[in-house]
C-alpha cells in the first residue's frame, strides 16, 4: 500500500508534518479536550453554549478577545495545564526516532514529545524566526504553531492563523515551510482534518507552487468522502491507515534495504550509521567519490555480541536434503579461511533462490551467491602412539559428524592436515578407519615436520599404530606397502632432516618452509652434500648404464697402462657454478663432481691427428655426486688429470 511513499523515504526525499493524532496514544490532549477545557472557563452559560461548536481557533480567539479582553495569559495557563501529562505510550515516537531519513519534522503540536524522543544533542527545535539561525544539528523539529516555552510563538487563535498565513508573524519560519514543500515530498500524519488548519497550509503552498509541487501524502484513518475529494483537488495521496501501521512497515523495509540503499548512494553514510546504531550495530563505512559505497566491517555498540543470521529460500529438492544432511554423500571438502578442511554442502546458482545475511535483524547484504552449510565443529583430544618409533603425542582434533554412521577428525600437524574417518556400518561389526594426509604448500616449524612425518611413515610401513581414544589395539593398513622404497613419506622425512642439517650448518633458520617436492628434496640433498662434503647417490637415467667417450692428447699413458675391458675410476666436472633455490634462499655451489667408480674401457685407439680416442661404459645403477667448494686438484689430489671433454652418448 505504501510502496511509492516508502521508496521516496528510502532516498531521504520526504519530510514529515505531524498533527495532534500522532500524540494521542501517548496521552496528549485532543482538540476536543482543549476545547472542553476552554469552555469550562467560560462561566457565562449563554456565551458558553453559543460557542460550543466553534473550532479550536475560533473558540480560542473568542476566549482571548471577548472573555479576557485580549489577554492571552488565561488561555496559556489552560493549555499548559492540559499538556502537563505523563506519556503513557511512546511507541510511535520511538519508532520515528529510529528513522534518520526524516531530517526535518514539522509539527502543529504543542507538546514536546517529538523532540524528547531524540537525543538532546541531535535535535534542535525551531519555534520562531530567531530559532532558525540555530539549525545546526542532525535533526530539526519545526514547531509551526510554537509551544509553551515561548508563549508568543503559540499559534492557536484565528487571529494567530491570519498573521501566520500573511507572513506577518515569523515570516522566516513560514519561508522555511514553503521551501520544504518546494524541495521535498511531504507526509502528513496525525491529522483528522476536522478543522481546516492543515488544509489551509496545503492550499497556500499549492497555490504558490502551481503544477510544480512535489508529492504530498496523508495517512489518517476514516477520512470522510468529502474530505477525500478535497485532498484529491489538492493533489494529496490519501492512505486510510493509522501511523503505527505505516511506521512498522517502513521500519521493516528499511531493515531490509538500508545497506543496499547506502551502497547505491541513495542515502548518506551518516543516515546509514545512525539507523544501524539504533540496532546496536556500529559500521565502518567507505564513501568513495567513484563507485559504490561499502560497509567494511560491523561491531557491536554494546558488550552484547552481534546476532548473525542467514535467511534463504532454496529449491524444494535442496530443502529436502537440508532436513537430513549427509555430508559424506552430498558434501565436499572446502578449504578456505572460514572453513579450513571442513566438509560442506554447497548451495549455489539456480538452487539458491534468495539469501540474506542479517545482523541484529538488519539485512547486511542480500547479494549472496553461494552458501556453504557445514556440520557443527567440536574439539576432541587424540593420542597417537607408535611403539616402534618411540612416538607418543596428544593433539586436539576438530570433529564433524558426517551422518549417523560416519565421523571425521581433522588434525593440524603443522606440515599437513590429517583427516581420519571412522565408519560403523552395522552394530557389532568392526569399524573401518581411513587416513588422508594433505600436505601444506608452506609450513611453519621444521621440528614439527620431522616429528609428525613419523605418522604416515609408520602407517604405510605397516608398523603398529595406536590411537588410544579410538582403539586399544593397533591399526593396520588393509593393503600395506610391499617395500620401504614404495613409502614416499620416507623421502619426506629425509627432506625435513636435511633442512635441519642445513640450518645447523649455516647457523640460521629459514624464514619460510616450502612443501617437499621431488625437486626440493633433491636440492636439499645437494646442499647437504656441499655443506658436509658428503657424496650422494644419483640414479642413472639409462637402465643399461652410461656410455661416454673422450679425445685427449694425454692418452698415451692409458694405452701403456690399461687395455680394453679394464676398469678405472673417473671423476668428471662441469665448468659452471651450480645455483639452487631452497625455501626462498639462494645457494651458490662452485663445483659438482660425478664420481664413477669402476668404469669399463671398451675402446682405446690412436687417431692420425695424434689424439687418443677412448670409450667407456659404466654399468652401475647409481653414481656418486659430490658438490664442493674446492677445485678438482684440491678435492682429488691423488687422481691423474685428463684434460679432455667427456662426451656422453
Amino acid at each position: 500500500m505504501f510502496e511509492e511513499l516508502i521508496s521516496l523515504v528510502r532516498r531521504e526525499q520526504v519530510s514529515l508534518f505531524i498533527g495532534a493524532g500522532f500524540s494521542k496514544e501517548a496521552g496528549a490532549p485532543s482538540v476536543w479536550d482543549l476545547q472542553k477545557s476552554i469552555l469550562e472557563r467560560i462561566y457565562d452559560t449563554e456565551k458558553r453554549k453559543s460557542h460550543e461548536n466553534d473550532s479550536l481557533a475560533d473558540l480560542s480567539n473568542f476566549f482571548v478577545n471577548e472573555i479576557h479582553l485580549g489577554s492571552r495569559n488565561p488561555l496559556m495557563r489552560i493549555l499548559r495545564k492540559a499538556f502537563d501529562f505523563e506519556p503513557t505510550c511512546m511507541d510511535d515516537h520511538n519508532w520515528l526516532a529510529k528513522i534518520p531519513h526524516f531530517r526535518r519534522i514539522f509539527t502543529t503540536n504543542y507538546d514536546t514529545l517529538l523532540e524528547d524522543s531524540y537525543a538532546k544533542n541531535d535535535v534542535c527545535v525551531v519555534r520562531n524566526d530567531a530559532d532558525c539561525a540555530y539549525m545546526n544539528k542532525p535533526f530539526t523539529v519545526v514547531k509551526v504553531h510554537g509551544d509553551f516555552t515561548d508563549p508568543d510563538s503559540v499559534v492557536i487563535t484565528s487571529d494567530d492563523y491570519k498573521q501566520f498565513f500573511t507572513a506577518s508573524k515569523n515570516p522566516i519560519m513560514w519561508d522555511l515551510v514553503k521551501t520544504e514543500f518546494a524541495t521535498k515530498n511531504i507526509l502528513f500524519i496525525g491529522y483528522s482534518l476536522e478543522d481546516n488548519n492543515i488544509l489551509d497550509i496545503i492550499q497556500k503552498v499549492s497555490d504558490a507552487q502551481g503544477n510544480n509541487q512535489n508529492e504530498m501524502f496523508l495517512i489518517a484513518p476514516g477520512i470522510s468522502p468529502e474530505k477525500q475529494e478535497k485532498l484529491k483537488e489538492l493533489k494529496v495521496h490519501y492512505f486510510d491507515a493509522v501511523a503505527n501501521v505505516f511506521l512498522t512497515q517502513l521500519i521493516e523495509e528499511l531493515k531490509e534495504h538500508i545497506t543496499e540503499d547506502f551502497k547505491n548512494k541513495y542515502i548518506s553514510g551518516e543516515t546509514c550509521t545512525r539507523f544501524l546504531k539504533s540496532y546496536q550495530i556500529l559500521p565502518t563505512v567507505q564513501t568513495p567519490v567513484q563507485g559504490n559505497n561499502a560497509i567494511k566491517n560491523v561491531e557491536s555498540t554494546t558488550e552484547k555480541p552481534l546476532l548473525h543470521q542467514i535467511q534463504m529460500s532454496v529449491k524444494a529438492e535442496i530443502g529436502e536434503k537440508l532436513k537430513n544432511l549427509d555430508f559424506e554423500k552430498d558434501g565436499e571438502l572446502v578449504s578456505n579461511q572460514f572453513f579450513p578442511q571442513r566438509p560442506c554442502f554447497r548451495i549455489a546458482g539456480e538452487n539458491l533462490l534468495k539469501c540474506q545475511h542479517l545482523v541484529n535483524g538488519v539485512v547486511l547484504t542480500s547479494d549472496i551467491k553461494e552458501i556453504l552449510v557445514s556440520p557443527v565443529e567440536k574439539k576432541f583430544d587424540l593420542t597417537f602412539q607408535i611403539p616402534s618409533r618411540d612416538f607418543l603425542e596428544t593433539v586436539t582434533a576438530k570433529v564433524y559428524l558426517l551422518n549417523d554412521k560416519a565421523i571425521r577428525f581433522y588434525v593440524d600437524c603443522d606440515v599437513y592436515f590429517m583427516r581420519i574417518e571412522l565408519h560403523v556400518f552395522q552394530e557389532g561389526s568392526p569399524a573401518t578407519v581411513t587416513f588422508n594426509f594433505d600436505f601444506k604448500k608452506q609450513y611453519k616449524n621444521n621440528d614439527n615436520a620431522i616429528k609428525w612425518i613419523e605418522v604416515p611413515c609408520a602407517l604405510f610401513a605397516n608398523e603398529a599404530f595406536i590411537i588410544q581414544e579410538l582403539s586399544k589395539f593397533p591399526l593396520n593398513l588393509t593393503s600395506p606397502l610391499q617395500s620401504l622404497e614404495d613409502n614416499n613419506y620416507e623421502c619426506f622425512k629425509r627432506y625435513y632432516k636435511d633442512i635441519k642439517r642445513i640450518e645447523l650448518a649455516i647457523g640460521k633458520k629459514f624464514k619460510v618452509y616450502n612443501e617437499c617436492t621431488e625437486q626440493s628434496w633433491r636440492i636439499a640433498a645437494y646442499i647437504c652434500s656441499y655443506l658436509y662434503r658428503e657424496p650422494i647417490n644419483v640414479r642413472c637415467d639409462d637402465k643399461d648404464g652410461l656410455n661416454f667417450s673422450t679425445k685427449t692428447e694425454k692418452g698415451g699413458e692409458l694405452i701403456e697402462s690399461f687395455k680394453v675391458n679394464d676398469h678405472i675410476s673417473i671423476v668428471t666436472t662441469d665448468e659452471r657454478v651450480f645455483k639452487y633455490e631452497l625455501n626462498n634462499r639462494t645457494f651458490n655451489i662452485p663445483f659438482g663432481y660425478r664420481i664413477l667408480n669402476s668404469c669399463q674401457i671398451t675402446n682405446i685407439q690412436k687417431e692420425e691427428n695424434g689424439l687418443i680416442f677412448i670409450e667407456f661404459h659404466y654399468d652401475r645403477p647409481t653414481f656418486l655426486l659430490l658438490l664442493s667448494g674446492k677445485s678438482m686438484s684440491e678435492e682429488f689430489p691423488d687422481m691423474k688429470p685428463l684434460d679432455a671433454i667427456i662426451k656422453m652418448n
